[in-house]
């Protein structure tokens, strides 16, 4: 295939590593190495696939500039989902393959898959209470991250008794009806994110943790 790199910053580069037997141009407008520094007709020409791994400020315009070119498109940048009828319409109007994930990560999707049976089995327990927190290095651009509000939607579906999702710092009493799922940004860490189910006698802990931006990529 020839594929179009949205972005060369540090995903786009391993994204890069992978595509050996494929053509690839990459588009940045700030990257040296890019092969256009924006996406037109001439930078997305015979393109079979884009890649986009950008920012969520710029997010909407790559994806209309993309999708208007008849050009198939796959979005793993987050921070986006309060446009996503908008975006809809774009893609059938245009007619192109649109594929999107809050995180691309084989690992994270069996983490998903397990999450959704263990709050299953734990809402016949109530005397567990579920929380949630995630750990993300300090160059993430969106707080809470795509994949930790998935997670979080998950166990909402899963638990009759939580009815609504707090990402805020809590100053007061937790609603017992509220899943809180906070936070933290520092350092370098790819990205790790974990449920509990706590009651006075024990805690259950599930967590998933990247220990590199391969397996995204991959």
């Amino acid at each position: 295939m020839k594929i179009a790199i949205i972005g060369y910053g540090k995903m786009g580069e391993v994204i890069h590593t992978l595509c050996t037997d494929h053509e690839v141009v990459i588009i940045d407008p700030q990257n040296e190495k890019a092969n256009f520094k924006e996406i037109s007709q001439d930078s997305l020409d015979g393109v079979d696939v884009a890649i986009d791994f950008t920012h969520p400020d710029c997010i909407l315009d790559n994806i209309e500039k993309v999708v208007t070119n008849g050009t198939n498109v796959v979005v793993g940048t987050t921070g986006w989902y309060d446009k996503m009828d908008q975006i809809k319409d774009l893609v059938n109007q245009n007619n192109v393959g649109f594929l999107w994930a809050s995180n691309f990560s084989i690992g994270v999707h069996m983490f998903w898959r397990i999450l959704e049976k263990a709050t299953q089995e734990f809402a016949n327990h109530p005397e567990y209470d579920v929380f949630g927190h995630e750990f993300h290095h300090n160059q993430k651009a969106d707080s809470p991250s795509g994949t930790a509000k998935s997670t979080a939607e998950i166990v909402l579906e899963n638990s009759p008794n939580k009815k609504e999702i707090s990402y805020e710092t809590s100053h007061q009493k937790i609603n017992p009806e509220t899943l809180h799922f906070s936070s933290t940004r520092g350092g370098s860490v790819p990205g790790m994110h974990s449920i509990f189910f706590d009651a006075n006698s024990d805690q259950v802990e599930i967590t998933h943790t990247a220990r590199n931006r391969q397996g995204f990529a991959l």
